[in-house]
């Protein structure tokens, strides 16, 4: 299943193109929830409590390879990917 990107349906948080030329997307759905896409498809699915949107963007860390220490990230510091 492909997502498109409509007005208000999501908002991309975080982006990523690997060395092998994958983009990988980190995206926030418009029904409380967010998504990981990889070249458009969907990989990873969550809900917006908080502890899930950490997982998610742990995951998303460390599928895009961008920090390898995303375990030992803190709420409040920075993270390593472009915003999108």
């Amino acid at each position: 299943m492909e997502m498109t990107m409509k007005k208000g349906g999501a908002r991309p948080l975080l982006q990523c193109i690997t060395p092998d030329g994958t983009c990988w997307i980190f995206v926030v759905l418009s029904h409380d929830g967010w998504t990981i896409l990889r070249n458009g498809q969907h990989l990873e699915m969550g809900t917006s409590n908080a502890a899930s949107l950490r997982a998610g963007v742990d995951k998303f860390l460390l599928l895009t390879g961008t920090d390898a220490g995303a375990r030992r990230r803190r709420l409040g510091q920075d993270v390593a990917a472009v915003p999108a």
